[in-house]
């Protein structure tokens, strides 16, 4: 609608009610006490259509299962598996959308599930670990082929994230090179990380989920089989009411399983 069909909009309501809605300052507005009072009203009238429109979506999408993951998880590891998931589960269809944003599951809305990174703090939602990852260094090739041993790696630009997701001291302080290298934040997106280090240009702290195809691939390799526990993991988050539903445990079950065998082959190969 245009700003002038809303404001007739408001006219005509303000003389149906027979209550001035707005003060009316030039082209700025503030609410009458009127105004306040039926702006509560209104609020819940829609909190109950959208509640309503939830559960008609809900009772007609019972095979669909809307996710919410991370741009990085979903290009690094995600998207690739998803055809296995649905070659199992035809009739379970997975609408996938990405997102930094949190997910307020206390209100109706359109995602089923999210899949979030950090230390799993969700409050008023159910949230499970999915997998617990290591992370090791990784580089193209040719850098490998130039390291014998861990201090070797201060030669070489180490591409680090945006504090605090940033681990590359815990890894150097493990070999003991604690406090030995300059480490300015290079992108908060770990993917441009990955792609990076791919393209030679530096060296990335690898999480063993999203570096798992590009290791298969050769596109990076570990110079040095050396990991140490993340202090941040992937987990599973829900509406408190929805973790019994049948598609959401089928779904659950086949991404820990998934992400699991990921990380188990990963380092079973020694690459």
């Amino acid at each position: 609608m245009t700003q002038g069909a809303v404001s007739r909009q408001i006219k005509l309501l303000e003389e149906e009610l027979g209550e001035l809605l707005f003060h009316r300052d030039g082209p700025r507005l503030t609410l009458t006490p009127a105004g306040q009072e039926y702006r509560l009203v209104v609020v819940d009238a829609l909190r109950i259509i959208r509640q309503g429109t939830a559960r008609l979506r809900q009772r007609d999408d019972s095979l669909k299962l809307t996710l919410s993951v991370l741009p990085s998880f979903a290009s690094r590891w995600l998207v690739s598996r998803f055809e296995a998931f649905q070659v199992l589960n035809p009739d379970l269809k997975i609408w996938l959308g990405t997102s930094y944003e949190k997910v307020d599951f206390s209100q109706p809305g359109d995602v089923d599930v999210a899949i979030r990174f950090g230390r799993g703090i969700w409050p008023e939602a159910h949230v499970e670990t999915l997998v617990e990852e290591q992370l090791s260094p990784v580089c193209a090739p040719e850098f490998a082929e130039r390291m014998v041993e861990p201090r070797d790696l201060l030669e070489f630009k180490l591409l680090c994230e945006e504090p605090p997701w940033d681990e590359w001291h815990r890894w150097l302080s493990a070999e003991a090179l604690g406090g030995s290298a300059d480490m300015p934040a290079y992108s908060s997106d770990f993917s441009v990380l990955l792609q990076a280090a791919t393209e030679g240009q530096g060296i990335a702290l690898g999480r063993d989920l999203l570096v798992a195809d590009d290791l298969n691939a050769g596109r990076l390799v570990r110079p040095f089989a050396r990991g140490i526990r993340s202090d941040y993991h992937y987990y599973f988050v829900c509406s408190p009411g929805r973790i019994d539903a049948p598609e959401i445990q089928t779904f659950l079950a086949w991404l820990r399983g998934e992400m699991q065998e990921t990380v188990r082959q990963t380092w079973a190969t020694g690459t």
